[in-house]
């Protein structure tokens, strides 16, 4: 296990240094604001690691490992609503509250299942231009969490792929590019 770990470790800094990013194994690392959704906050007590973080693309961006889960997120400039998507095919995520949206929008509902603070957000999200990004292939998988001052892109620790980081960072500078 400890190879693997090591080999985990090397892999993930020769990354951050090829896109820009600083590199941190700790252990005691923590994200700039609190997580509230679960199941990422039952993880995050734990302590995170494998972590970059730097500048992407205009934002503040965090790639680090918590618990059994990946996340890619990006600072926002204010605080938004709490809204978690989770993929509909995706059990595994340990979101059981998550819900089939009720926008008028069926292949949405297909893709996601929403827990949100106010339902009308979802309602904004699925007329938006945001739209398209949320059903973007680059998305298929992974749940997306809009917690206070973060957005980040989620996924289980077993089917993140390390060299794939680039692009969620990507969707997710994009996704915020298209949010009203």
């Amino acid at each position: 296990m400890r190879d693997a770990s090591v080999k985990s470790a090397r892999a993930t800094k020769a990354l951050a240094s090829r896109l820009g990013l600083d590199y941190a194994d700790k252990r005691d690392l923590r994200l700039p604001a609190p997580l509230r959704l679960d199941p990422i906050a039952r993880h995050a007590a734990r302590g995170t690691r494998l972590a970059m973080t730097g500048t992407w693309r205009g934002h503040r961006a965090h790639r680090l490992v918590v618990g059994d889960y990946v996340l890619e997120a990006l600072e926002l400039p204010v605080s938004l609503p709490t809204l978690m998507l989770v993929p509909a095919d995706r059990p595994a995520l340990e979101v059981s509250e998550a819900r089939p949206s009720g926008v008028s929008d069926i292949e949405f509902d297909m893709r996601w299942h929403v827990v949100a603070s106010d339902m009308r957000l979802v309602a904004e999200l699925a007329a938006s231009p945001a739209r398209e990004v949320l059903m973007h292939e680059a998305a298929r998988g992974a749940a997306i969490t809009f917690d206070g001052p973060l957005v980040y892109l989620w996924r289980d620790l077993d089917d993140a792929v390390l060299a794939d980081t680039q692009n969620r960072l990507d969707l997710l500078t994009i996704l915020l590019s298209r949010i009203p």
